[in-house]
């Protein structure tokens, strides 16, 4: 074992490495006391931790500090981005680890790496490197137009459930199963507009109102004056068929109808579109109707304005006893005659 060199020794070494010009290396110093470079360093380094000194050594060790300091900036700003990005009100839906990953290019554009913004958020990031390659999913895409065709759908007939959207979805080139169209539906918020909560029921109607402006008789002094709309269900030998009459209340008369697999909105404003085209533009005749969601849509009230119509829907039990009376007999003739299977 080599014998240890002098404490006095070391110190003078170790001082004139701390003295010496700042051009000169500490191998220089090493090699003219006959030490090596390494054995400098750990003479330097006892004599700071005995003398609580800083030095070049101390100070290298500072750097992981400076880059622990920098990651929690990164840090930091990844959970602002990230709760500027994602609102809490939409719901544990829109917190899915995918609705991440556009910020997670952005941050990594701004330099932030990718592998923290994916620990900090908790997103894998194989996943992501697949999105990055495909960011849209075909399951995404057929999805995202089938909540397009329904919206579309809705706008038409504000008033329609979940089962007539999915047809008018489906007539539109989207099919889908009613139940997906239920969780669509309810995902992005899109309601019946006659759909009633049940903390509601048993209040004044709210939404899509009109004052009704006839009197409780419903007649008329001339043709093209005063309409009155039905809606009624009958069994044929294909099934269930629906059917919607336009009635002129001067003559009782049939001016226009529509028939139909489903009470839909379009089956109301087929009748009023057949009524017009039969009696050409009666601008300023009041159409009578009940407050059925068919004639409180929205493409029902357009269909009235563009024809200069004026809605004027029944309070609810204010039918006029004859004109019931007159229905009646009319569609039990006609669902014997002409509509009953044989």
């Amino acid at each position: 074992m080599p014998k240890a060199y002098p404490q006095e020794f070391r110190d003078r070494v170790v001082a004139a490495a701390r003295d010496r010009a700042g051009g000169v290396p500490l191998r220089r110093i090493a090699a003219d006391s006959g030490i090596s470079e390494t054995c400098l360093q750990n003479w330097m380094r006892r004599a700071d931790a005995a003398s609580d000194r800083p030095s070049a050594r101390s100070a290298h060790s500072r750097a992981p500090d400076a880059r622990q300091l920098r990651l929690i900036e990164q840090e930091d700003e990844v959970l602002r981005r990230a709760i500027a990005y994602h609102d809490p009100a939409e719901g544990p839906a829109a917190a899915r680890p995918s609705r991440f990953y556009p910020l997670v290019g952005e941050l990594a554009r701004d330099g932030i790496p990718i592998a923290v913004t994916c620990r900090v958020l908790r997103i894998a990031r194989q996943p992501y490197y697949r999105w990055l390659a495909r960011p849209v999913s075909d399951a995404a895409w057929i999805e995202a137009h089938r909540v397009d065709a329904l919206i579309e759908a809705h706008r038409a007939d504000a008033a329609a459930g979940y089962r007539a959207l999915a047809e008018a979805a489906g007539e539109q080139g989207w099919p889908m199963a009613q139940r997906t169209a239920w969780r669509l539906c309810r995902g992005n918020d899109v309601r019946s507009a006659a759909h009633v909560a049940p903390q509601d029921r048993g209040r004044a109607p709210s939404g899509f109102e009109r004052a009704e402006v006839l009197p409780h008789e419903l007649t008329a002094s001339r043709p093209g004056v005063l309409w009155l709309a039905r809606l009624t269900e009958h069994g044929t030998t294909h099934g269930k068929r629906h059917l919607c009459l336009i009635r002129d209340m001067f003559s009782r008369r049939v001016v226009g109808y529509a028939v139909g697999e489903r009470t839909s909105a379009s089956l109301a404003v087929a009748a009023i579109d057949d009524a017009v085209a039969r009696m050409g533009d009666p601008v300023g005749c009041t159409l009578w109707s009940d407050k059925g969601s068919q004639f409180q849509s929205r493409a029902f009230s357009r269909a009235l304005s563009r024809h200069g119509l004026v809605p004027s829907p029944a309070r609810v039990g204010a039918d006029d006893d004859q004109e019931h009376a007159e229905a009646a007999q009319f569609f039990a003739v006609l669902q014997s005659r002409g509509l009953a299977p044989r």
